[in-house]
């Protein structure tokens, strides 16, 4: 998905990422971004906007202490993660600092532990009609992001 995208924007050809001839993946986006790459930036800093407002979305809806981001592009968490977290603190209407946005050091399986939370606080809300989505796929591709969360009962 991320290849089409990249392939389908009026100034590809100019990108340094024209010359792929394998798909366009996360790994090869940051590259050509820290190569000065100006189309990789901007898909980049588009790709990064959606994640932080999805993450506020989750803060509105569920209320959780917790965001865990995981897949293969957490392994540029250090560019990824402050900025969704300076996103959520000055759009989600919660306390600062109140929520954990975090890498996932497991990839595929910070699916696993959202589930396994929200499985267990289900579990102790028996009879409640609250529903919760304990992991949400937001690519199968292994370098794109994946997250996972989980309410905690609050305390």
């Amino acid at each position: 998905m991320l290849d089409a995208i990249c392939r389908e924007l009026k100034d590809f050809s100019k990108s340094t990422l024209a010359t792929a001839t394998e798909a366009i993946d996360f790994h090869r986006l940051f590259d050509a971004a820290d190569a000065g790459d100006a189309l990789a930036q901007e898909v980049l800093d588009r790709c990064i906007g959606v994640w932080s407002a999805l993450a506020v979305t989750l803060i509105h809806a569920y209320d959780p202490q917790i965001i865990v981001f995981g897949g293969g592009v957490m392994r540029r968490h250090e560019a990824i993660l402050p900025r969704i977290r300076e996103h959520v603190s000055r759009h989600a209407w919660a306390e600062p600092g109140s929520v954990k946005i975090v890498a996932g050091g497991a990839g595929v399986l910070c699916r696993a532990a959202g589930s396994v939370a929200a499985a267990a606080e289900a579990s102790m809300m028996r009879g409640s009609n609250y529903d919760k989505l304990p992991a949400i796929p937001v690519s199968d591709d292994d370098s794109a992001c994946r997250i996972g969360w989980a309410q905690l009962r609050r305390s």
